[in-house]
């Protein structure tokens, strides 16, 4: 496929989810012209979106202008589960393009592309942008349910009697490690406009009355007392410095035998292409973070006294970083090395 043909197809996509035509579709095959007037859109111009979405594997033509969704496509139902419409919608945000576009701003600033498009980062913009910010935590919660499962059998929480998610969302991680280990307690901890929205998830997965929600910002404080402090996908979102002072934070509300946890994308050491190496532009693009190295997330937990005890794969491109406090006086040893998986 060449770049004028995935740029064709992202655009497709995009107008796919918009219209919500995967939900007036379900689970069965559709004339065009009948969709459209559910849709209230223009008949040809809705056969020719569904007809361009066959090569790309969202829509199969069963016969001539009738129409079913593929597995994949079937993914994008808002009425499922494993639903993936809210992230897709979410990364491909005219906004977002727009910022994709002015990459070159970041490489010759150093500041991210977010910046020349709407003058601060993704997260600056969400501040003054509700909609938008509704719609980047939904899509957060679209991911946790995706990896879930993965992070779910790389690790066992069973150990733990507090689980603390850190900048946890709408708790759907936390909801699910709830449900499987019903002797867990959690708390969920994030913005205050955030959590807001966290009490039907929790509910719906009957875990509500064991988990605390709260509302903060995890660079001034976080709760204390848990066994362990989980972080998914929240320290690729910042630079070094910022990372390290959401670590520091975390640091004076664990005790000495918490653990620490933080789920991200891990970069490998290695001069091999690989796909983490392009998704770190999405950093550069929204937020000016990024992803890292197993040695420069050893780097950070020592910044911040943890010692990076392990690293475990967790599904796609993920991995666990598991951490250990230090005392502040081993710091100048404590410098990321890592002991072997087990």
């Amino acid at each position: 496929m060449t770049i004028f043909e995935h740029r064709l197809s992202l655009d497709a996509l995009r107008a796919f989810v918009e219209l919500g035509v995967a939900d007036v579709l379900g689970d069965r095959a559709g004339r065009s012209e009948e969709l459209a007037e559910q849709l209230k859109v223009d008949p040809p111009s809705l056969y020719r979106l569904l007809r361009a979405l066959t090569v790309v594997g969202i829509t199969e033509e069963v016969e001539s202008r009738v129409f079913r969704l593929t597995t994949a496509g079937a993914c994008l139902r808002t009425d499922r589960p494993d639903s993936v419409a809210p992230f897709v919608r979410f990364v491909l945000r005219p906004y977002r393009a727009r910022a994709g576009e002015s990459l070159e701003f970041a490489v010759r600033t150093g500041q991210p592309a977010m910046v020349a498009v709407t003058g601060g980062t993704s997260f600056e913009y969400f501040a003054t942008h509700p909609d938008e910010a509704a719609l980047f935590n939904a899509a957060m919660t679209s991911g946790s349910l995706s990896s879930v499962d993965a992070i779910l059998s790389a690790y066992d929480f069973g150990d733990f009697s507090e689980v603390a998610d850190i900048g946890g969302g709408h708790g759907a991680l936390l909801a699910e490690v709830l449900a499987q280990y019903p002797r867990v307690r959690g708390t969920l901890f994030d913005l205050p406009e955030v959590v807001a929205g966290a009490a039907p998830l929790l509910a719906a997965r009957g875990v509500d009355a064991r988990c605390s929600v709260v509302g903060g910002s995890f660079f001034t404080e976080v709760p204390s007392g848990a066994d362990a402090y989980v972080l998914r996908c929240i320290l690729h979102d910042w630079p070094d410095a910022e990372a390290t002072r959401i670590l520091r934070t975390v640091r004076s509300a664990a005790g000495p035998s918490s653990k620490l946890l933080v789920i991200d994308e891990e970069v490998p050491a290695t001069l091999a292409p690989h796909l983490s190496k392009l998704l770190d532009l999405n950093m550069m693009i929204s937020l000016g973070g990024r992803e890292r190295t197993r040695a420069e997330m050893g780097g950070l937990f020592a910044e911040a006294d943890f010692r990076l005890r392990r690293v475990l794969p967790a599904g796609g491109l993920h991995a666990i970083f598991e951490g250990e406090p230090v005392a502040p006086r081993e710091r100048s040893v404590a410098d990321g090395r890592v002991e072997p998986s087990r």
